[in-house]
């Protein structure tokens, strides 16, 4: 009879423990891969850096980026303005809306990235499927833009 009170006292023990409620889960902390951020990025770089958001957003589960795309004149009043920490821009910052950034104490830290590219625009009718780069060397230098 007491090996079967000690039985029972076993299993007994492993209920109570095994029906331990879950600890609610807080919020991950706020970091360069964890937490939420708006972004103001300049429309007209929305296709890349949407891709970009996928991308990251995908390496990093913990993070999420509410990126909102604006006219330039839009993104930048509202970044000089202190409304948005972050923005992604197609132009470099003048002295003056620099100025304004390090007054603040708020020097502004510029990555570039998409500079490095040629786009070939080919009407789906042209036979051609292939160029060389010295083609579209010399195209560049017979260019009269």
């Amino acid at each position: 009879m007491t090996k079967l009170k000690v039985a029972f006292l076993i299993v007994l023990g492993f209920l109570v423990t095994g029906c331990e409620q879950k600890s609610k889960s807080t919020p991950p902390e706020e970091g360069y891969i964890t937490g939420n951020i708006t972004i103001l990025a300049d429309e007209s770089l929305e296709p890349i850096v949407a891709e970009e958001e996928y991308v990251f957003e995908s390496l990093f589960p913990d993070a999420k980026l509410n990126i909102r795309f604006l006219s330039e004149n839009a993104l930048l009043n509202s970044f000089l303005n202190d409304s948005i920490r972050v923005a992604i821009v197609s132009r470099k910052l003048t002295p003056a809306e620099n100025k304004i950034l390090v007054d603040r104490k708020l020097p502004p830290i510029v990555s570039r990235f998409a500079v490095d590219a040629v786009a070939l625009i080919v009407n789906k009718a042209s036979a051609d499927t292939l160029i060389t780069v010295s083609e579209i060397k010399k195209m560049l230098k017979d260019c009269r833009c």
